[in-house]
């Protein structure tokens, strides 16, 4: 096979791979995504959107924060983390409406992706 062929092919497939590999989340998009999802399930409006993402906007740093002070004692770090999460279901359920609050609990959203700590 010529080389003028051959270098064209390896190009083309090395591009389709990396339109299909997945780039890692950043702690924005993380929390863009949960809160989209959030706003489908439960039927939100824009307005809810924007206070719930900057709710889990504010964990992600929180979560940041804590973890770089309890680096050192995983266990004191998965608890203190566990209370960021409680604090954080709080103050999304007082930003959504009373039907959207009964069904939050019921969609189980996945927010451990919003830590840097594996949750084993």
């Amino acid at each position: 096979m010529k080389p003028r062929f051959f270098l064209p092919i390896l190009f083309l497939l090395f591009t389709k791979s990396l339109c299909f590999s997945q780039s890692p989340q950043t702690p924005d998009t993380r929390s863009e995504t949960i809160a989209r999802e959030m706003l489908n399930k439960l039927e939100l409006s824009e307005m809810h959107y924007i206070k719930i993402k900057a709710i889990l906007d504010a964990r992600i740093t929180k979560s940041n924060e804590v973890i770089k002070q309890y680096s050192d004692d995983p266990l004191l770090l998965k608890e203190v983390i566990a209370q960021l999460q409680n604090e954080c279901d709080k103050a999304i359920i007082a930003v959504l409406p009373k039907k959207a609050a009964s069904k939050y609990y019921k969609h189980n959203f996945d927010l451990s992706s919003l830590n840097f700590i594996s949750s084993k």
